[in-house]
């Protein structure tokens, strides 16, 4: 639904690959109508609201992927994974939300694939070729989007007590917020645009700003996860109210992943000590490597096919449309032996029905039926005969070929002689 989708590139060098850009008023019905065999979702919601599972094919296969690693309870909205047929998990810790929302809802027919996380993997790979030292520290705080987020409670605060210090600080706000409060981010650029320690960032074109800072900032934004699990590099948490997009999340999960983890990959400090922030942030730069070791310990003990989610979440796509042909098969075969079976079936009533009687045919009976089928055999061999030299005709025609051409014709003309009496 973006026509600036990196897909449509893809499909320049992929033949198997058809791309099409689908306007948003359209979307509505083209997902009622779809006919596919498998469909695959990043958007959770699936029948909950406008986008409905298709009403012409019931038997979709509706595979949902996560975009975040974070929990898939807390942060999305009640109910939302329950229309998929199968869900995608990053860890073993989405694979006990989502084991816990199905028996809670009591679903039936569902499946959860340990796939991993295809973008970490990626991001994971860029890093290590493009990985370097800052000559000079870098701090980068990117807040989430949600309401009551850094950049609406206390960014000028946090900004006032981190400048001046020896690392520089990168402010890279969400895209989505730079989008619906632009004035207010060129304020923030013209009000420290002669501070050499602070930097307000609102191109988006390169990641290098994230995976390049020796510290993140945040709140309860979903980046801290890809920041933390791609570097290795800890996070300190400003403790902003909470992202929360389902109220009952607790009925699931009462300690997800967005919380516990914070002290594990990081530092959390309260709102109203952040006067002591600069503080914090020295002394987590000076024990990176205190970080460093939980980080890749809490990586290694739940994150699923670290360097190929991409293959494991692709194979199993590949082997469930396998199965759809082979099921197809299967059922039209059984289609056409439950056909054969009727006709033998009426065949074998109709001999076990058929009764010997005692008739007398009269002779007369006899010879108008055979004058009735030799007269029926008789028009049918003219007919086919008039067709077969009209037929014979139009093709000389078009080959010019005279089929009288070998052949002596008598001539038309009567000559006559008259005889000489002498």
């Amino acid at each position: 639904s973006n026509y600036n989708d990196k897909i449509f590139e893809l499909e320049k060098k992929n033949k198997q690959i058809k791309a099409y850009y689908i306007a948003e008023k359209k979307l509505i019905t083209l997902m009622m109508k779809l006919e596919a065999d498998i469909v695959v979702m990043t958007m959770p919601d699936l029948d909950n609201y406008h986008i409905k599972r298709s009403y012409l094919k019931k038997d979709i296969e509706y595979i949902f992927i996560p975009h975040s690693m974070d929990s898939l309870n807390m942060t999305m909205r009640e109910k939302s994974m329950n229309n998929f047929d199968t869900i995608y998990v990053t860890d073993k810790y989405q694979r006990d939300e989502m084991e816990k929302t199905i028996k809670y809802y009591n679903l039936k027919n569902k499946k959860i694939i340990d796939w991993g996380y295809s973008l970490l993997d990626d991001m994971v790979e860029d890093y290590n070729k493009n990985k370097k030292e800052n000559k000079i520290k870098t701090v980068l705080i990117a807040p989430s989007w949600q309401k009551d987020n850094i950049v609406d409670l206390c960014l000028e605060e946090l900004l006032n007590e981190l400048r001046g210090h020896e690392y520089k600080v990168i402010v890279r706000p969400h895209p989505q917020h730079v989008r619906h409060c632009r004035e207010k981010f060129e304020n923030l650029k013209r009000q420290y645009s002669k501070d050499d320690s602070v930097e307000i960032q609102t191109d988006f074109s390169s990641n290098d700003t994230v995976f390049n800072a020796d510290l993140l900032i945040s709140d309860w934004s979903g980046i801290v996860f890809e920041y933390a699990y791609t570097t290795k590099k800890p996070v300190l948490f400003i403790d902003t109210p909470m992202k929360i997009m389902n109220p009952t999340y607790d009925k699931i999960n009462d300690n997800p992943i967005n919380i516990w983890s914070r002290n594990v990959i990081g530092e959390v400090i309260k709102l109203d000590n952040l006067k002591n922030c600069s503080k914090v942030v020295e002394e987590m730069l000076n024990n990176k490597k205190k970080y460093h070791d939980k980080i890749d310990s809490l990586i290694n003990d739940s994150v699923y096919n670290i360097g190929t989610s991409s293959e494991v979440g692709a194979n199993y796509i590949i082997e469930s449309l396998q199965k759809k042909i082979k099921g197809k098969e299967k059922k039209m075969k059984n289609k056409k032996l439950k056909t054969l079976g009727v006709i033998y079936f009426c065949i074998f009533i109709n001999l076990m029905l058929t009764k010997n009687v005692k008739a007398y045919i009269d002779p007369s009976v006899m010879t108008y039926t055979i004058q009735a089928v030799a007269g029926i055999a008789i028009a049918i061999g003219a007919a086919v005969g008039i067709y077969f030299r009209r037929t014979k005709k139009k093709i000389g025609s078009k080959l010019n070929i005279d089929e009288n051409k070998n052949k002596e014709v008598e001539s038309d003309e009567i000559v006559i002689k008259k005889s000489s009496n002498k």
